[in-house]
């Protein structure tokens, strides 16, 4: 584990506990190739409340990304944020938890100081870019 910048680097699949209810390894990106897995603290600090707030398990879906995850994702079609992604810079999560829509996750991760929020039918995007952001996505469902 390295850290700087504010964030924290693992190394990929070390299964490093980062907070109370989770581990490095549930943030990974899904390209296979990487080595390293890059985490906001403040992210997880967020999602450590949100968990609480919820009483229930949170799975993260898609947490740190690299470039080629992100370019794969958008050659795939899904909708993806112009530029530089804040899973790219380890600062976003897509999270699901059994048994609760979107709009209930897009409420309880405001409840929780998540300022930005992407709300599909049962999940959500988190992160914490500066700013303040909801928006909606069209037909995502896990």
């Amino acid at each position: 584990m390295k850290q700087g910048w504010g964030l924290m680097e693992y190394k990929r699949g070390s299964n490093t506990k980062v907070s109370k209810f989770f581990n490095s390894n549930e943030f990974d990106c899904h390209c296979g190739q990487c080595d390293t897995t890059l985490i906001d603290p403040l992210l997880v600090l967020r999602l450590d409340i949100l968990r609480e707030a919820l009483g229930a398990a949170i799975v993260i879906l898609s947490g740190y990304r690299c470039a080629l995850r992100q370019q794969q994702i958008k050659e795939q079609g899904l909708e993806t944020a112009k530029g530089i992604s804040t899973h790219e810079q380890g600062k976003a999560a897509d999270i699901y938890s059994r048994g609760f829509s979107g709009s209930h996750l897009a409420f309880k991760a405001k409840e929780s100081n998540f300022k930005r929020i992407g709300e599909a039918f049962n999940w959500i995007h988190v992160d914490v870019k500066d700013g303040e952001a909801h928006w909606f996505y069209k037909g995502a469902e896990t």
